[in-house]
């Protein structure tokens, strides 16, 4: 597993299964896997929407990279969204309008339209950028960039690199306090 991610509620749990191309879905109350949802090739990262209704997971699907888009309560994925490279870490704005995945390969960070479940923006970066965190008042999106040893800042409302924060060597996974 490389990644682990709980439901809003607590009673769901999502493990991504790197070597299987899935995200299992654990239920809390019973711990036993409700279902397991392959996503196509290189699943690596997922972020449950704030509402807790849908999992959006790194995958590559029909040689296109993507984002799959994952019904919790059906436990099927239902659609992809195309990425333009395999995404790293994937995080959603705290209204769920929005979801930002970082893309390590193109250097930036592809901003999702929930609704529409397209790409509405690309955010460059002069670094790759490996992982994502939104702050918790939806202002502002962090992607870290291992290479550079920086915290990438991104204005959400305008889509735009507004600083750089030096962090020292390899930043990866980040998390807010609750």
């Amino acid at each position: 597993a490389k990644s682990v991610l709980a439901g809003s509620d607590g009673r769901t749990l999502a493990v991504v299964l790197s070597d299987s191309d899935a995200v299992a879905l654990v239920d809390m109350p019973t711990l036993r896997v409700q279902k397991t949802i392959h996503v196509g090739r290189n699943a690596a990262h997922a972020a449950f929407s704030p509402d807790g209704r849908w999992i959006y997971a790194s995958a590559s699907a029909s040689d296109s990279d993507s984002v799959a888009v994952i019904d919790v309560a059906n436990g099927t994925v239902v659609d992809t969204i195309g990425v333009g490279g395999a995404p790293g870490g994937i995080a959603f704005l705290p209204d769920g309008t929005r979801a930002y995945a970082a893309i390590p390969a193109t250097r930036e960070i592809a901003v999702i339209d929930v609704s529409r479940r397209a790409v509405v923006a690309r955010v460059h970066s002069a670094a790759r950028l490996d992982d994502v965190a939104v702050h918790p008042d939806g202002n502002r999106v962090f992607a870290s960039a291992a290479g550079a040893a920086k915290l990438r800042v991104l204005d959400a409302r305008s889509n735009r690199i507004i600083a750089d924060v030096d962090v020292g060597a390899g930043p990866s996974a980040m998390a807010f306090t609750p």
